[in-house]
């Protein structure tokens, strides 16, 4: 009876998944139809920018970095405390994550400023 089920939420999963994606293209679509046919324009979707490459990217390294310190942080103290070492890897990535979240902010506002002016 498990094997049944640990076949059956997987396949269940993926199917819902697939079906969700269908039925909102399929509304997506309906949508733009009717405004056409009213004579309006469709929303037409804008090309996203590559802030947002830039952000995922800085996010990662960030990430990176905070277990990288993390590890050295434990190597050095030698803890071996499980708490200890679950704080300083979790605050570490968390630090180092919002310190490339905040780069890619900057870096963004600059390249918005330079292109303003």
């Amino acid at each position: 009876m498990e094997t049944f089920f640990g076949v059956l939420v997987p396949i269940s999963l993926f199917l819902g998944g697939f079906t969700t994606i269908v039925f909102l293209r399929k509304y997506e679509n309906d949508e733009r139809m009717a405004m056409i046919e009213k004579g309006m324009e469709p929303i037409t979707r804008k090309k996203g920018s590559r802030f947002g490459t830039l952000r995922f990217a800085l996010l990662l390294i960030g990430v990176g970095l905070g277990i990288m310190i993390g590890l050295i942080t434990i190597k050095v103290t030698g803890t071996t405390d499980e708490n200890v070492m679950g704080a300083v890897y979790g605050g570490t990535v968390l630090i180092f994550g919002g310190c490339g979240l905040l780069a890619a902010y900057i870096i963004n506002k600059h390249k918005e400023e330079k292109i303003t002016q």
